[in-house]
């Protein structure tokens, strides 16, 4: 017994070993060998054999560094004063250094351990045998599968009161601006309507919408539903959205841009040509096969099957202004400068830097602007957006002017600097569901 006892040590101590030993050197060959010397031989590529990451000639240029609060500095309460910002500035470097380690400790013991990929996806295919579809109450966001397939995750109810009066005050300054502020809820993945032994039982993303967008009613925020009025033309729900990931498709988001249009036309006087917007004037370049979601990449292949990717393309002429500061673009061109063609030049399922999604409009930037050259409405529309966004405001831009984009989740200036400089006619913040929930002092919700 006792031997058998010092065996069993002695086996969990060389296996301990032998995951302390793959973990220090595939760190030491990316972070020393690859990154900093710039070594990337044959050897490099043994090590990381099965780690999808950006090597050094892949010749995509890092993101620039742009310090958003000296172009659009906060003002009263929120003074941006020399000292502050430095001391705020040594703050977010140092939490920044953190937050890296942390995260690349956490990838390479998880994500990036040696056959990650089939270990995972073997638990994956048992818990498929044996039909499990649950995940524990602390597994938030939990992958979980559609009676039809589809994968998503859940969302836990939540208390949205905090972010909903940041939206009613943030109305209100839009409002002192001369400008107009309306909301428009992105649908999730899950239907109330179709997922009913989803919705209400283990996910409450479409409750807490509700919650959301009756608190807005109530104090005068003008909202729009986009899953009443896609339920309203009997869309089907889940063919919007990808079968791997939670974005919804880009002809979702062509049709989500319609739409917005089309209330900006009926209620705020716009003049937008709606039919630049006809998805009968769009040729689709697809990607058979292509495209594996952030929840199939949880799943593996061994249990999501890769799927479809498509970019959209306007049949007509096209001439736009095009401005992405963290990525050095400052251009002039058709359509297509909107889209990142390096997130489609190889197929690559666990590519972390470069999902094909990632190609509408250079994946997420703190801030872009569009002017349409062949458009002379004037008309001209800020939208604050999380991903979602990525593919619908350059589809808005083919019917308006002006077309600035913000993501609050890395635009650290002052939105509200920025609304006063630029005086857009109209503001648009549009959210998905699962924004909800880090209360009024989260990025999303920081209008200040």
């Amino acid at each position: 017994m006792k031997r058998t006892k010092r065996a069993f040590k002695l086996v969990c101590v060389a296996f301990l070993t032998l995951f302390f030993i793959a973990v220090v050197t595939r760190v030491f060959t990316l972070f020393v060998l690859q990154r900093y010397f710039g070594i990337n031989n044959q050897f490099t590529k043994i090590i990381l054999f099965d780690v999808q990451t950006e090597t050094p000639d892949s010749g995509n240029p890092a993101r620039q560094k742009v310090d958003w609060a000296s172009l659009y500095p906060f003002t009263g309460e929120d003074g941006n004063s020399a000292e502050r910002k430095a001391k705020e500035s040594r703050v977010k470097r140092i939490i920044g250094t953190i937050k890296d380690v942390e995260s690349s400790i956490d990838s390479y013991t998880s994500d990036h351990l040696v056959g990650h990929y089939a270990l995972a996806g073997s638990a994956r295919f048992y818990e498929r045998i044996i039909g499990w579809n649950y995940v524990a109450s602390s597994e938030y966001n939990g992958t979980v599968r559609t009676v039809d397939g589809f994968l998503t995750w859940v969302a836990p109810k939540i208390d949205v009161r905090s972010e909903a009066a940041s939206m009613k005050a943030f109305s209100e300054f839009c409002k002192e601006c001369g400008t107009t502020l309306l909301f428009v809820a992105a649908p999730d993945k899950v239907c109330r309507h179709a997922d009913s032994d989803l919705s209400g039982v283990i996910d409450f993303s479409n409750q807490n919408a509700d919650e959301f967008l009756s608190l807005l009613s109530a104090s005068g925020v003008e909202n729009y539903d986009l899953r009443e009025i896609l339920h309203r033309e009997g869309r089907e729900h889940h063919q919007l959205f990808f079968r791997t990931d939670h974005h919804w498709r880009p002809e979702t988001g062509l049709w989500a841009a319609g739409t917005i249009a089309a209330i900006l036309n009926r209620n705020h006087g716009f003049n937008i040509d709606l039919s630049r917007l006809d998805p009968a004037l769009f040729t689709s370049t697809v990607y058979p096969k292509f495209f594996l979601g952030v929840q199939g990449k949880k799943m593996t292949t061994l249990n999501a099957e890769p799927e479809d990717f498509s970019l959209l393309y306007p049949n007509y002429q096209t001439a736009f202004h095009y401005e992405v500061l963290t990525e050095g673009i400052n251009t002039d061109g058709d359509f297509s400068i909107m889209y990142d063609m390096d997130c489609v030049g190889e197929r690559n399922f666990y590519r972390e830097d470069k999902s094909p999604y990632s190609t509408y409009a250079y994946d997420n930037q703190p801030l872009e602007r569009i002017e349409n050259k062949l458009v002379d409405n004037n008309n001209s529309v800020l939208i604050i957006h999380d991903s979602f966004g990525n593919c619908v405001f350059p589809f808005l831009a083919l019917g308006t002017r002006f077309v600035d984009s913000i993501d609050l989740r890395f635009f650290d200036g002052s939105i509200q600097s920025y609304i006063r400089e630029r005086r857009p006619d109209v503001v648009i913040v549009t959210y998905n569901a699962h924004i909800l929930g880090y209360g009024e002092n989260s990025r999303p919700f920081a209008f200040r």
